[in-house]
């Protein structure tokens, strides 16, 4: 069994609070050594952070609209409470980023607002941001790229070769999970196997992205041991051991999130 680090994951939306420290121990007996929680809105805040101290989880702070429209104001107020949160938290050695931050293909100018205004937070505070960019990968990149000491994660990167390589220009990091798994996801078994060898992280993005195996069983809700079936993959694919790939990403994890000692 491989201890494995999760970059990006949403146990909290399914685990109880009351459960958690439960939780906790099967997890690290499915191989999970630690993962960094992420939060999509301002409600799920304190959930997380709670989630987190429980059970000694990594988490991000961040939030990026949905299928709501957002009016600018509601966008600022919101910008404000993420500010507020950030002076709350930053002592908090378990708080290390801030996302889930993005954009949809329907997102608005109000929307690219809100990411802009979080990118700017995390220079603030010297933090990484994990970005959704599914079919909006140039547009999050030109955002960006306006703040030019951003450290990032585009989590389950699913661009092109020419988007793969601006992200990486721009110094970004670049997130692999299920998708990858699935053989018909070609292309994105080619990024995993042509990113630079210290700018790839692995991620569950669980409970809601199934692995191939996941699925084929049956399961409707992902758990740890995806991260076995992906570090499995990610070493097929780059032709190397199990235990390199599973110290590269624990080591790219580290130069992403700083703030983990």
């Amino acid at each position: 069994m491989n201890k494995v680090w999760d970059s990006h994951a949403h146990y909290w939306m399914h685990i109880p609070l009351q459960r958690a420290r439960r939780w906790r121990e099967k997890s690290k007996a499915m191989g999970l050594t630690q993962a960094i929680l992420m939060s999509t809105h301002q409600k799920d805040w304190d959930t997380v952070q709670r989630f987190a101290q429980e059970t000694g989880l990594y988490y991000s702070l961040g939030w990026m609209p949905l299928a709501q429209q957002w009016t600018l104001q509601e966008a600022q107020e919101g910008i404000r409470a993420l500010e507020k949160a950030c002076r709350r938290v930053h002592n908090d050695p378990l708080w290390v980023g801030i996302g889930r931050i993005g954009l949809y293909p329907t997102s608005t100018a109000v929307d690219r607002f809100v990411m802009k205004e979080q990118c700017r937070l995390a220079c603030q505070w010297d933090v990484p941001v994990s970005v959704h960019s599914y079919k909006t990968v140039d547009r999050c990149l030109s955002i960006i790229k306006q703040t030019p000491s951003l450290r990032f994660v585009l989590h389950a990167f699913n661009g092109s070769r020419q988007q793969r390589q601006h992200a990486l220009a721009l110094g970004g990091y670049l997130g692999f999970g299920a998708t990858m798994s699935y053989a018909g996801s070609r292309r994105v078994r080619l990024h995993a196997q042509h990113c630079p060898r210290d700018r790839w992280v692995l991620e569950t993005d669980a409970p809601d992205m199934l692995s191939a195996t996941e699925r084929a069983q049956g399961k409707e809700k992902s758990s740890p041991e995806a991260l076995q079936e992906y570090v499995q993959c990610m070493a097929r694919l780059r032709n190397h051991s199990l235990q390199e790939i599973v110290q590269w990403n624990h080591a790219n994890l580290l130069s992403l999130y700083t703030r983990i000692s």
